[in-house]
Parts: C-alpha cells; structure tokens; sequence
C-alpha cells in the first residue's frame, strides 16, 4: 500500500493539471467548482469557473444577486438545477452561517446538491482532512487496482472503497490522495482505452494484470431516455421584437427563457396558444428542427416561426434576448433568427 501511495502522488506532483480553483484553496472556491464539473468536463468548466467567481467572488454576492443573474452565469453548462441549488445555498449560508462557508461535514452535507463526494472534497481539497471524495474516476481506479467487482452503485462498495482511501493516507495527505486518484482517473484511467503503459501503478493494478480493465467497474445499467417531441414557435413583432417566456413548474429548463412551446405537433393549437397572448399572429411556417440529449430525455424540437403586425406589451426588442437566461438549444437559434 505504501508504495503504491508514493508512486501515484509522485505521479501527480509532476502530471497534475494546472486548474483555476487549485490556485485558492477556499471552501467556496472548491465547492463552485465541484458544483460545475459534477455534469461538465474540465476544459468547458475553466472558463465558466473563472466568469463565476467573477460575477460572484463571495458568498454574499451570490446570495444577493438574483436568480435569473445565476442563470444567465450558467447559460449553456446545463443541468441548471445546479446552479439554482448554488444560488439557494448561498442564502441558506448567509442566514444560517453567518455567510461563513460551514467546516462540519453534517452541515455541508445539508446544503441543498451536496451529496457525499462533494463534501468530502470541499473537506479534502480545502482543508486536508481525512474525507474521501469518490466520483466516478475514483471508483474507476480503485474498483480496477484491487479488482473491487461488486456493483459501485451499492453502499458495501462505497464502504469498501472508502476504507482503501483512508489506508492511503497513512502515507499521504487526504488532499494528495484524493486529488491523485480523480486525476489518474481522468488523465490515464479512462473509462475506454486507459492508457495503462503510461501508469505510475500499473504493475501493481489487477485489473490490468489480469487482462480485466473492460470488465470494471461494475456499474448500474442506464435506463434508455425517453424521447418527446416538441415544438416552439418564434414571433416576430414590429420594429424588430419578439415573444419569449420564462419555463416554470418541474419540467425541463425551469428559470430560463425560450419561445413560447407546446408539447403536441398541433398547428391549430399553436396559432390558439399564441393568439392569447400576442394578436395577430400569421404565417406560420416551419423554420428549424433540432435534436437535443439530456441524461434522460432526447428532444426532437420543431422550431416554427410567426409574426404580427400588432404592437404588444409582451414582445421585447431582440437585441434584449442576450440579456436572458436561455435554454442550451435556443442560443444559436435566437441569433438565426434576428435575420
């Protein structure tokens, strides 16, 4: 165990990457930008990260600002829940913590997204105690070292994994450790293809001694997603404005702002739902189509576009869209259609 300890954090000293949130060690820092790259690759959150703490270098601020502020920080990294989450946490931490980020593991644990490895990391990473931070690189390593082939979903391999992680630090900083092994995870021991001549602990993985790395981890087989069809409809008004609306209740892309949509392909319906709102609307036809993945569901989006001769108090000038939280899909679309 000592020697693999030391050979993987000798590994990391000289391989690690040079990442923003490592340059400052600070709660908030870290827990930003564990809160990005839970759903979002390292080379995309760099430079949402850097904006972020821009935009909000402090708890306070980020508590003060309003949601729509937030969103429009988040705009394209999607899965904005997370962001919604960030945003309500840093009002929880104001009120409850004096808007000092909590040290407690049971208090980090209760801010709303925090789950186990995000705390454990915020713990680790910001002030090197002894918390293992087990993502999905984590698991990858370790379940292919020690040839752990129990589902990772389950909590006896969580359990297992953790009480390999905390031998690890006999020899080595809970930050070293931790951080050494999501790296490796990330660098050398992909999910496809590892590049196992390039790792500092391959003679002593079993995973690749055995000629087995494709077979783990043993991981939750994913349920397929589901497909909808939906269809939105673009105005546009006089003097160049247009028709957007904020997407509310539990579905998809909740806080931000999208053309008006309905979820059957009803052309009636659609001149109907558009007439209560905006008068006047005509000359519907068919103007784009997009396919957009999420974890759970696969969009087919049909893009309609209208207009209307009629001023109305609910169209705003175009060039204000930027100024709008927007939905992943609709960012280039909105560009189209200022033409």
């Amino acid at each position: 165990m000592q020697n693999f300890a030391n050979s993987l954090i000798s590994w990391f000293e000289g391989q690690k990457r040079d990442l923003p949130w490592r340059k400052k060690r600070s709660s908030y820092h870290v827990w930003i930008s564990e809160i990005i790259l839970q759903q979002t690759k390292v080379a995309q959150g760099n430079s949402y990260f850097k904006r972020f703490i821009e935009l909000f270098p402090d708890i306070k601020t980020l508590a003060k600002a309003q949601e729509r502020e937030v969103l429009k920080a988040w705009e394209g990294l999607g899965y904005y829940s997370r962001a919604r989450n960030l945003h309500a946490s840093a009002k929880q931490i104001m009120d409850k913590y004096d808007g000092i980020f909590p040290t407690s593991y049971k208090d980090i644990i209760s801010l709303k997204g925090v789950g186990p490895y995000t705390a454990g990391a915020i713990l680790s990473f910001s002030q090197n105690l002894p918390y293992p931070a087990i993502d999905g690189n984590t698991i990858r390593v370790i379940s292919r070292i020690f040839e752990i082939d129990t589902p990772s979903h389950i909590k006896e391999t969580t359990k297992q994994m953790e009480c390999i992680i905390k031998e690890l630090y006999k020899y080595g900083s809970p930050r070293e450790v931790n951080e050494a092994i999501i790296e490796l995870g990330a660098l050398i021991c992909s999910p496809k293809n590892p590049q196992c001549k390039l790792c500092p602990i391959s003679d002593t993985c079993i995973a690749y001694n055995k000629n087995i790395i494709d077979k783990l981890p043993v991981v939750k087989k994913k349920t397929p997603p589901k497909t909808r069809e939906l269809n939105f409809l673009i105005i546009d008004g006089p003097d160049n404005t247009t028709y957007i609306e904020e997407r509310s209740g539990k579905d998809i892309w909740k806080g931000l702002y999208t053309p008006m949509m309905i979820e059957e392909n009803n052309m009636d319906r659609l001149t109907k739902q558009a007439g209560l709102i905006i008068e006047g609307v005509k000359k519907i036809h068919k103007f784009d189509y997009i396919e957009h993945k999420l974890t759970h569901q696969t969009l087919k989006i049909t893009i309609w576009r209208g207009s209307t001769e009629i001023k109305s108090s609910h169209l705003i000038p175009k060039e204000e869209i930027k100024e709008f939280p927007t939905a992943k899909p609709f960012i280039e679309l909105f560009k189209k259609s200022m033409n």
